[in-house]
């Protein structure tokens, strides 16, 4: 349904197998963002706020698709937790593990989520990490995960009173932009 447009929106004149990931991706976290615009209300704007923000932190700045929270900011900071659980239940950002250390170093304990696939279907973004967390270690430790940058709660704060902050659609195109895909070879028998 929305390949069609995304392939015309990419300057193609048939569409591709990137217009067809493109498409799908748009199509599945509009209507999350449609979802949580419809039963949150008004309130809804400081959550795509901060969402904006997670996606510009993981996809633009640490070009990994998973990320941590330090549970030691989840105590003290409630209200941005509320925000993060709210991107939880409406399916913007899951959950790989409730309680986990961190690689590096980190001391403290962690909360562990991923971006939903739907932020970043086009599997040829350059340079981008897939937190592979349905991979295990030899101590079945979850691949990637403990690795993975910490979002901070103080940050979400500062994102969701932000009158400057772009909009999840401009952020994702921004990224795109930026990042980039790798080429496509061209085979014509696609499609």
């Amino acid at each position: 349904m929305e390949a069609v447009p995304t392939a015309r929106s990419l300057g193609q004149s048939r569409v591709t197998p990137k217009a067809v990931y493109k498409g799908a991706g748009r199509l599945s976290y509009r209507t999350k963002l449609g979802y949580l615009r419809d039963d949150v209300g008004p309130e809804a704007k400081t959550i795509e706020l901060v969402f904006a923000d997670l996606v510009t932190f993981c996809l633009k700045e640490e070009m990994k698709t998973g990320f941590l929270i330090s549970q030691d900011q989840v105590n003290a900071n409630p209200e941005q937790h509320e925000i993060i659980q709210q991107l939880m239940d409406f399916k913007l950002i899951h959950i790989i593990e409730p309680d986990t250390s961190a690689a590096s170093g980190r001391s403290g304990r962690f909360e562990a989520y991923t971006l939903d696939f739907s932020l970043f279907m086009e599997p040829r973004l350059r340079g981008l990490k897939h937190v592979e967390f349905w991979k295990t270690d030899t101590q079945r430790r979850r691949e990637g995960v403990r690795e993975a940058p910490a979002y901070s709660l103080e940050r979400a704060q500062q994102a969701s009173t932000s009158t400057s902050c772009d909009d999840t659609e401009t952020v994702l195109e921004k990224i795109e932009q930026d990042v980039g895909t790798e080429d496509q070879p061209k085979d014509p028998t696609l499609f």
